[in-house]
């Protein structure tokens, strides 16, 4: 394991901060590289001076708030683009919890109490991940997304496939790689042949708006909607710049309000 990643734990009971840092330090990282926030807004204000590689978000922060609002707001702000490990760490494992996060693909899930050995192999999975997301990302500069594909083949059909494969569409677009619009539309559209995996039609909607590709976007806007038991920041700020982009500026100005 790397020790010497910068984490940060985001959790309003002190005692929880305290037992989650303990585990760390006896997992031989640095006390240094360990900050701990109680709420949300503090959480904002640390990732905004700091670059994390691992965070942990309790689900109920209290007062109202949720980890799942604040992982919102990261991703809406770009403050996570750089792909951290991020592990929810909630008591209720239900269906409706875990779902609630599955738009913004946190890294994994940590049912409270943890310990130390299921702490450090979950990192190390995902650290193990890390690689593999990698060595799709220099296949497909090396080999196209014909040789993605003869990579994934004995991943298809199942999350690590599809997650793979959107990452690499991520970094594509976040690296804004005009020239690869059409293979990382290609990408998308393979994966949600195969399921309705709302962080690839997230993606999808993301690309097309890019392009001003709007009779595609808006019955994909509309899907991603009907889909979804809530409006979230991420589609909110899609439909408002679309009906800006679009010149329906009184809706789209409705979308922002509704996204702050």
């Amino acid at each position: 394991m790397t020790n010497s990643q910068s984490i940060l734990i985001v959790d309003d009971s002190a005692i929880i901060q305290q037992t989650t840092k303990l585990i760390l330090l006896k997992a031989k990282f640095e006390a240094q590289r360990i900050y701990c926030a109680s709420n949300a807004q503090d959480a904002v204000k640390l990732c905004q001076r700091n670059l994390f590689d691992i965070i942990f978000i309790d689900f109920n922060l209290g007062l109202g708030s949720t980890g799942l609002q604040l992982l919102e707001r990261l991703h809406f702000n770009k403050l996570i683009t750089h792909n951290p490990l991020i592990f929810i760490v909630t008591a209720d494992d239900s269906g409706s919890i875990l779902m609630g996060f599955s738009e913004y693909q946190p890294t994994d899930y940590l049912i409270k109490p943890f310990r130390l050995e299921t702490l450090t192999a979950r990192i190390n999975y995902h650290l193990n991940k890390r690689i593999f997301d990698d060595a799709v990302f220099n296949t497909y500069h090396s080999k196209g997304w014909d040789g993605v594909q003869r990579f994934l083949e004995n991943h298809s059909y199942c999350d690590k496939y599809w997650s793979g494969v959107t990452t690499l569409a991520k970094r594509l677009l976040i690296n804004n790689a005009i020239d690869k619009y059409d293979d990382i539309e290609m990408m998308l559209e393979d994966i949600l042949q195969q399921n309705e995996y709302v962080p690839a039609q997230l993606l999808l909607a993301q690309l097309l708006l890019t392009q001003n590709k709007f009779e595609q976007l808006t019955p994909l806007l509309t899907s991603i909607n009907s889909s979804s038991s809530k409006q979230h920041l991420s589609l909110l700020d899609l439909k408002a710049k679309s009906a800006i982009k679009q010149n329906r500026i009184s809706m789209g100005y409705e979308f922002l309000v509704s996204s702050t």
